[in-house]
């Protein structure tokens, strides 16, 4: 029996074929997060993200499916334009908007301002999160559950288009600023750091494609037809999304192997995060020289991978017991 909402597996056809806006990292109807540290170079990776998907050009070695690209410059959209004009987008096909409409209030006001654009965008970005949400407390999940709520109904209204969104680093640079709701409902997280002589992109978050992905490139100067100096994006070459997934398919099961192993050594019974790290120990499981912080840490993923959260309880209760 079918009701109104739900349907039997059986009797549905084969699901949508994943389209992929840009190869290995993001497809139509996903939305994807650009965090990094300020000054990191992430407008500036979109502004090349936007210039390739409107000419239809690799981005960062990546194959990309050309469309219109809606740029919501939210801050400082003079030098969006001009980081555009410096990534050589077409101007035909990306139209930017010097608007911050809160996404509280506004997205249908979203929605129509882009429909009046273009029915079927490529990219839509959103430069950045945080001025959309003026007036709502980003470290509350249930308002940023609402800008979450109007973020996905935009990206439905056009099934066609990936999304972006950038947004900053918390303080120390570890995690995205704010609710980890945003980063829950997002479809990839992107990440922007620095290495020797070079940037990188690292995908850190993912529902559709492989984790540990990175993608190097060099923030370099052009000079513009008006003299001044803009930031354009230079590609390092990367391994293969395949031999790059290869590899963080294997760290998953070294991960397995060792949560596995734990599990074993701490059998049935109820244990505390003290006797969970001693037993890591000795089965080493943790490098030399870490840290207290950074063992618990380690030793919390191992019980959680392994599904022995149940069995964890705090020194005081287990020793009343």
């Amino acid at each position: 029996m079918n009701s109104g909402r739900f349907r039997r597996l059986a009797d549905l056809g084969p699901p949508p074929l994943r389209q992929e806006i840009v190869s290995g990292l993001l497809a139509a109807g996903e939305i994807g997060l650009l965090t990094g540290a300020p000054g990191a170079g992430k407008s500036t990776l979109a502004a090349s993200l936007s210039a390739s998907v409107s000419r239809g050009m690799p981005w960062l070695d990546r194959e990309v499916r050309a469309g219109h690209v809606v740029y919501l410059a939210a801050e400082r959209a003079g030098a969006v334009q001009r980081r555009l004009l410096a990534a050589s987008a077409d101007p035909a096909f990306v139209s930017i908007a010097d608007w911050a409409p809160q996404l509280a209030t506004e997205r249908d006001a979203i929605v129509g301002e882009i429909s009046a654009v273009t029915p079927n965008p490529r990219l839509i970005v959103v430069d950045t999160v945080a001025r959309l949400i003026l007036g709502l407390d980003e470290n509350s999940a249930r308002d940023v559950g609402r800008a979450v709520s109007a973020l996905t109904a935009i990206s439905r209204a056009f099934p066609g288009a990936a999304m972006i969104l950038i947004h900053h680093l918390a303080k120390g640079g570890g995690t995205a600023r704010g609710s980890t709701a945003l980063v829950a409902a997002v479809d990839v997280e992107l990440r922007v750091g620095s290495g020797r002589g070079f940037s990188r992109l690292a995908v850190v978050k993912a529902n559709s494609v492989p984790t540990g992905q990175e993608l190097r490139f060099r923030v370099a100067s052009l000079a513009t037809a008006d003299g001044s100096d803009e930031a354009v994006i230079e590609g390092e070459p990367t391994a293969p999304a395949e031999v790059l997934g290869a590899q963080a398919q294997r760290k998953s099961q070294e991960a397995d192997a060792k949560a596995a192993r734990l599990a074993q050594r701490l059998g049935d019974d109820p244990f505390t995060l003290t006797e969970a790290i001693n037993a890591a120990r000795g089965e080493g499981l943790l490098g030399s020289g870490l840290k207290a912080a950074s063992e618990r840490k380690s030793v919390q993923r191992m019980i959680d991978r392994a599904g022995l959260r149940g069995n964890l309880v705090e020194e005081w209760s287990y020793a009343a017991s």
